[in-house]
């Protein structure tokens, strides 16, 4: 996580000075284009609240399309079609021989739906949601075999984000996504499936569920660092 914070304290002073002037980015205030279509790709810092191990150690990708319905100058909405790589590790330094690896990994499918403030000056501001849709995921523990975690298939996140333009149709963008819902699948001692719980409703100290090997609600911790083509 220190490592993602001095990257960007880094980052963002370069990105700030070094995007052109609002003359140079009209093409968003064409009155004739309804519709501008991107394309982004990149990369995911996640973790997974809940599963005991902290950290953004695990890594993976982050590439879509989408679009901006841009009718007015300074207000959008986006809507885009993303593969998102997220999961856990239990630390960048621990080899599969160790005893403590652990290695959740989770692919999904996200449409996020978000509501866009323009600054030509500074950024394009995101606030929205996204429904997402895992399509494959793979757990390892202790390095020894793959285990089954009974999970849920589809979630709703929150996201916010900002993309600085660097050019007439270049930007840098970055995404955080939080789950909204709990992403395991929890029973009582006597089997009896519980209620899926919310991100507003529980703390990450409620107790574990007897089917999920002593973990806790596990709800997905996301941040997005993607290079972005609007034409």
């Amino acid at each position: 996580m220190k490592k993602i914070i001095y990257f960007l304290v880094l980052v963002i002073p370069f990105l700030t000075f070094s995007q052109k002037t609002e003359n140079e980015k009209e093409f968003f205030k064409q009155k004739d284009k309804l519709f501008l279509g991107y394309i982004a790709a990149g990369f995911n810092a996640t973790q997974i609240d809940g599963d005991r191990y902290a950290g953004f150690n695990n890594l993976g990708a982050n590439f879509g399309v989408g679009a901006f319905v841009t009718y007015t100058e300074k207000f959008s909405n986006s809507l885009e079609i993303t593969y998102s790589m997220r999961g856990a590790r239990s630390s960048f330094n621990h080899k599969p021989s160790h005893p403590r690896f652990i290695s959740f990994q989770m692919d999904y499918i996200e449409v996020p739906l978000l509501f866009n403030y323009h600054d030509f000056k500074v950024a394009i501001f995101h606030l929205g949601f996204s429904y997402s849709n895992v399509i494959r995921t793979k757990f390892l523990v202790k390095d020894k075999a793959s285990i089954l975690i009974p999970h849920y298939k589809w979630n709703i996140d929150m996201v916010v984000g900002f993309t600085f333009l660097i050019k007439k149709h270049w930007g840098i963008n970055f995404k955080y996504n939080y789950s909204i819902l709990n992403n395991l699948i929890r029973h009582d001692i006597n089997g009896n499936k519980l209620a899926r719980k919310t991100f507003f409703s529980q703390s990450q100290g409620s107790k574990a569920s007897s089917s999920s090997n002593g973990v806790l609600n596990w709800y997905h911790n996301v941040l997005s660092f993607r290079a972005m083509y609007i034409f």
